[in-house]
């Protein structure tokens, strides 16, 4: 097959996939279609939400709000390169700073920023407590990066976090950790990081390997 050939059928492959995408979002509003993305954020169908949110921006590409929606989606995603994006058009469009930078110091921390996190949002104040106390959480993470651990307990205990874990059975951590909002379909999955900047989503760890680590003897210091 010619090299023309395969273009071709690359391009009328990616027109299929828009074509099937209008489809499913075809005669909807840009109000029915960020409701929709909210509920499939609701029901952890992130994939399904970004879509839902990139169809609605091209009604309304200038809606603060969607590009603060979509920038949670691709965060909870495990995309937070293109979350920051996103989020930083949400800033520039006046969404509100207890909306938007928790989840911009998030994203920048996964995507490798700790530092630029620090400096720009480091003595940060938000009115919102719950806004206050995860802004603090990512800033804790990049003090540890950075091996600065006095300032990092110190912003854990502001935000009212606890600084040790509580020592409970294996049992009991797998089932607390069954609660988060990450898990789908009954699997537990974490965001991981391959090295700095670079996270990703896991399901794949199995649950002995989870037990063997919680049980070691220094699984709680």
């Amino acid at each position: 097959m010619t090299t023309t050939s395969n273009r071709l059928i690359r391009a009328l492959s990616g027109l299929a996939v828009a074509a099937v995408v209008l489809a499913a979002c075809g005669g909807k509003s840009e109000a029915d279609l960020t409701a929709s993305g909210q509920k499939l954020m609701e029901a952890k169908d992130y994939t399904g939400a970004i879509i839902q949110f990139k169809s609605a921006l091209q009604a309304k590409p200038d809606s603060g709000l969607l590009r603060l929606l979509l920038g949670k989606a691709l965060l909870e995603n495990g995309d937070a390169v293109s979350a920051l994006v996103e989020l930083q058009k949400a800033q520039e469009l006046q969404v509100a700073d207890n909306d938007v930078i928790p989840a911009m110091a998030q994203a920048m921390l996964l995507a490798g920023e700790d530092t630029k996190l620090l400096a720009q949002y480091g003595s940060a104040q938000l009115t919102d407590k719950q806004a206050s106390a995860d802004l603090w959480a990512s800033l804790a993470a990049a003090y540890l990066l950075r091996g600065d651990e006095p300032r990092a307990t110190a912003l854990i205990a502001r935000a009212r976090l606890p600084v040790e874990p509580p020592v409970l059975p294996v049992e009991r951590w797998l089932e607390l950790m069954g609660h988060d909002k990450k898990v789908e379909a009954g699997r537990l999955r974490f965001v991981l990081m391959k090295k700095l900047g670079q996270a990703y989503v896991d399901a794949d760890v199995p649950t002995d390997v989870l037990s063997r680590v919680l049980s070691a003897p220094d699984a709680h210091v």
